[in-house]
């Protein structure tokens, strides 16, 4: 029953909160592309779907029951390929065993109600509390962007947060494909950056390390950092390993790439994607980048690059789960976290070396402000260049870059 196996996944991720992506991998079913579209766009819409019931009750249910309310209400009004009654009743079964079966009628009731009604939007009168109902958004991160980029900003980027996003690869050119033609890509302003179809996902030029998953934004990290041929550099956050092999390949393997996670698992990835490569100037390793002054003495490394753990706010169309549970709290401690990561790589990067910092997110304090922290605690670097990456001019992640020099 695809109902209860898209019920099985939005419990994982929103309950257990394991990703969406990493759970339905799990998953072996003929209609996995029908239960990845209700997976995501249940957690897309989330907090609209529960718009549409919350008035009905007086007791909120049970979190599992949420979900499962949630997932058909998303699956009465956002998609036309079953009839409501049959929704209902699976929804209903379901519900059955559950918690003894003590929400099977609260959940028939709600569902039936609700089988009768159109959607439902929130009143106008409050611009972004409204705007934060009806695409799902903590009324929060609608406030910051507002005020950190303005009111127009702010809508572009609820709007592109909600395209589907497009699938970007990279070429490897040290491991070319006979016929880059055969795969229908589009190339982008970016060097070597390509829009694929989804038939690139199952291509033996993925599969064979020819072409590498990686967005476009991402891809720009790699060119924004100024390493050249012969330079050591390390990779301080460096999982799953995209930007060490394109900083490698943009030196045509002639460099010293030392790619660092403190997760094995994560590090793993990394590995894998080197083997698929075929790179041979990368060498892994398992570390706390918060404590790297231990591994390495000062001065080690031509170039840094810090792809700093962030909140994800500009990934948000490929993670539409992050807005389910981040906090303003969260923040605190991943600004402190990305803090404790610049204190560590500083002293190993060179006098007349770079630094490279980086995020995939949008929110001026774990980036231009992260920047100028970084300023005041170490007066022996300065910023040269700094990029803001707009996901809705860019049609892709949103990132933000600065490079820094040290100069005593």
């Amino acid at each position: 029953m695809i109902q209860q196996v898209t019920f099985d996944v939005l419990k994982k991720s929103i309950i257990e909160k394991k990703y969406a992506n990493i759970a339905l991998k799990q998953i072996d079913h003929p209609n996995i592309a029908l239960i990845t579209q209700l997976v995501y766009g249940t957690i897309q819409n989330y907090r609209f779907c529960l718009y549409q019931w919350e008035d009905l009750i007086k007791t909120h249910p049970k979190k599992e029951i949420e979900i499962l309310i949630n997932l058909a209400v998303y699956q009465m009004f956002f998609i036309n390929k079953m009839p409501d009654y049959a929704i209902v009743d699976e929804s209903t079964e379901i519900a059955g065993k559950l918690f003894d079966g003590r929400y099977k009628a609260f959940v028939n009731a709600i569902l039936r109600k609700l089988s009768t009604q159109d959607l439902k939007y929130p009143p106008l009168t409050h611009t972004i509390e409204s705007l934060a109902i009806t695409h799902s958004f903590p009324s929060w991160i609608l406030h910051m962007w507002n005020k950190q980029y303005g009111e127009k900003a702010m809508r572009d980027f609820v709007m592109i947060s909600h395209e589907p996003p497009k699938i970007y690869v990279k070429e490897n050119s040290l491991n070319p494909y006979e016929d880059l033609d055969e795969l229908s890509l589009i190339p982008t302003h970016i060097k070597g950056c390509y829009i694929a179809e989804r038939s690139i996902l199952k291509h033996v030029a993925l599969k064979e390390g020819h072409v590498i998953i990686q967005d476009k934004n991402a891809q720009q990290v790699s060119h924004f950092t100024p390493i050249k041929a012969h330079e050591k550099v390390l990779d301080a956050c460096a999982a799953p390993g995209g930007k060490s092999i394109s900083m490698a390949i943009k030196t045509e393997d002639q460099c010293e790439i030392v790619a660092v996670d403190i997760h094995p698992h994560r590090v793993k990835l990394i590995d894998e994607l080197i083997h698929k490569t075929k790179i041979k100037s990368i060498r892994t390793m398992i570390a706390d980048a918060t404590d790297l002054s231990a591994y390495f003495s000062e001065g080690s490394f031509d170039g840094v690059l810090v792809d700093a753990p962030c909140s994800g706010l500009g990934v948000l169309r490929r993670k539409p789960d992050i807005k389910l549970f981040i906090t303003p709290e969260d923040l605190d401690q991943i600004i402190q976290l990305q803090q404790d990561i610049l204190l560590s790589v500083a002293s190993l990067v060179k006098v007349g070396g770079w630094l490279v910092y980086a995020t995939c997110t949008i929110n001026k304090k774990e980036n231009e402000k992260q920047a100028l922290w970084f300023l005041r605690k170490h007066e022996n670097f300065v910023k040269i260049e700094e990029q803001f990456l707009d996901p809705y001019k860019t049609d892709a992640d949103g990132f933000y870059m600065v490079k820094f020099i040290r100069i005593s």
